[in-house]
């Protein structure tokens, strides 16, 4: 019997709230074929300087990647316009997008045709070796930018998208609102939009995930490129309100992100459709998080030896969703920390500081370097109900049609065992099992 793909999901008895997990079957954590072909761009700001400093760019030369970031003065550039507003005006003119008649690409030393943004305002410049010479593209705003507001994009009870972004209030297309401006440092207009005029690093949630869906439709024209979001570490001085949404933001962009592709502009979602997209959870690599299994067992790295990773697990509700340490750039223990669930390694930095275990870690940018690399997109995206202490399972058809349903209370280790019915099976819903008194349980589908 031949896997084709795995999804799975679990659930804990003591929440009714569901949650995912991609499975690590689908995952290669080698190191990619040839690695130092790959040129690695990090665009950032101070704290993303301190994290390559604290040992992230090492490790990634360790691993074999050819990374072109601060390597000299020449570089300068990257740091410029990094704040969330940023992103998709950079992208949009530095990747060469016709805007009019013009292409807003910055070509060499000395020329800078009329008309076109200057060299200081761009990352992807013949600095970079020219914009044919980029492989993966990290990129992350600074620390101010997790002050993040509460407006946000509002849902009917079908989904649909009824109030919070450009098109949504006012019937036009949010592309119109995000191209609003001139230049990159522009604000964007409130002409089209209430809620649209932000300027500096703070934002709300409604503008960050209007920009971030408007990027997937750059991203799209580029599957010869890997881009990797990272979100705006959080400050330790964030007021209540902005450390819940700098959270909810690091949980939309890490689990709902690229299920809301909106190629069009007009709040109609689809998955999206290449691999070379993901976000890199920074947010939870470093913010006090609460004893919330839920959230422990959403993170998008990989730890060895099963879940949950709890290491930075507060019961102090004065602390949840803030840095993890005593500074607003996150301390060197917390880049460290960092780079090890990046790279892969163990955790040896936070025990002195949660007095947790230490964790090891598989390398979660050699996985997702590696997924790009195959195409293989990951499993549809299964909904998980349970009505009183009975759970099923709903999701979209994949692979070859015929199926079945495993659980487990290991999500690494196992042993996975057939869950109730009769299988294999064609239908794309499981309807059932009694699951009281048995703890956590995961289950997954595979498509044989």
């Amino acid at each position: 019997m031949t896997i084709r793909r795995l999804l799975i999901a679990c659930i804990f008895l003591c929440t009714v709230a569901p949650f995912l997990h991609a499975e690590f079957d689908e995952y290669d954590f080698s190191t990619p074929d040839n690695v130092g072909d790959l040129v690695f761009n990090f665009f950032h700001h101070s704290s993303g300087g301190n994290l390559l400093d604290d040992g992230l760019q090492a490790t990634l030369q360790n691993l074999g990647y050819t990374l072109h970031s601060r390597i000299s003065e020449q570089y300068v550039y990257e740091n410029n316009f990094t704040d969330y507003r940023h992103w998709y005006k950079r992208f949009q003119r530095e990747l060469g997008v016709k805007i009019g008649d013009k292409y807003y690409r910055y070509a060499g030393p000395g020329v800078t045709p009329t008309q076109e943004i200057t060299a200081n305002s761009f990352m992807l410049t013949w600095y970079e070796f020219r914009a044919d010479r980029m492989d993966i593209i990290m990129f992350k705003p600074c620390y101010p930018g997790s002050a993040v507001s509460d407006y946000d994009t509002v849902y009917d009870a079908q989904g649909n998208v009824i109030a919070g972004t450009p098109h949504s209030d006012n019937g036009i297309n949010n592309f119109v609102y995000l191209n609003s401006g001139e230049s990159v440092d522009d604000g964007y207009t409130d002409t089209h939009w209430s809620h649209g005029d932000w300027w500096g690093a703070d934002s709300s949630l409604a503008q960050l995930k209007v920009a971030y869906r408007g990027m997937l439709n750059i991203f799209a024209g580029h599957p010869d490129l890997l881009f990797i979001a990272m979100q705006a570490p959080p400050m330790c001085y964030l007021s209540d309100e902005e450390a819940n949404n700098c959270r909810e933001f690091a949980r939309w962009l890490r689990e709902d992100w690229l299920h809301e592709y909106d190629p069009t502009g007009t709040d109609t979602f689809q998955d999206y459709p290449l691999t070379n997209v993901c976000a890199f959870d920074w947010h939870n690599a470093i913010a006090w998080t609460g004893n919330d299994a839920v959230l422990d067992s959403q993170y998008t790295w990989f730890p060895v030896g099963g879940f949950p990773d709890n290491t930075l697990d507060t019961t102090d509700p004065g602390e949840l969703g803030r840095n993890a340490g005593e500074e607003d750039h996150p301390e060197p223990w917390l880049n460290q920390r960092t780079t090890v669930i990046l790279c892969g390694g163990t955790d040896t930095f936070s025990q002195s500081h949660t007095g947790k275990p230490q964790r090891l870690y598989y390398s979660w940018i050699n996985a997702v370097v590696n997924r790009w690399r195959s195409g293989a997109l990951p499993p549809p995206r299964p909904v998980i109900e349970r009505v009183g202490n009975s759970v099923s399972l709903t999701w979209d058809a994949f692979g070859s049609g015929q199926y079945t349903v495993q659980w487990a209370n290991d999500l690494l280790v196992g042993p996975w065992q057939a869950a109730t019915g009769t299988w294999p099976t064609t239908e794309t819903v499981w309807a059932g099992e009694e699951i009281s008194g048995l703890g956590s349980r995961y289950f997954r589908v595979r498509s044989e």
